[in-house]
């Protein structure tokens, strides 16, 4: 799923940064301070909504945001930024992977276009 910003100054870029930020960070494991072991990254709930209410296409089972790719001025032949170096434009596409096993039985019982 991707996402275009387009912000209209260095505080709108700034407010992407964090936005970006954020879903780099719910996507990593944490390192467990008692025993040095990983926890699981974020757990997310991704649905398409449309006018406050839940579309049937496509639904999808409790995911891990799995890849977070960002691209400086996608739609740009240049680079090209605001004062502070902040890209006048940038694109986002997130990748989430399932964490459940998605079986037949699951399809029919959402309805809809399934999973």
């Amino acid at each position: 799923m991707g996402f275009n910003f387009v912000p209209k100054n260095e505080t709108e870029a700034r407010m992407i940064d964090n936005i970006i930020m954020e879903f780099k960070k719910w996507s990593a494991p944490a390192v467990s301070n008692s025993d040095g072991m990983f926890e699981i990254p974020h757990i997310w709930s991704v649905k398409y909504v449309t006018n406050g209410k839940e579309d049937r296409m496509n639904r999808f089972k409790p995911s891990a945001l799995s890849d977070v790719t960002v691209q400086a001025n996608p739609t740009l032949s240049y680079h090209s930024t605001f004062t502070d170096g902040s890209p006048i434009e940038t694109a986002i596409s997130l990748s989430f992977k399932e964490v459940e096993l998605i079986t037949r039985d699951d399809h029919v019982e959402i309805g809809g276009q399934g999973y």
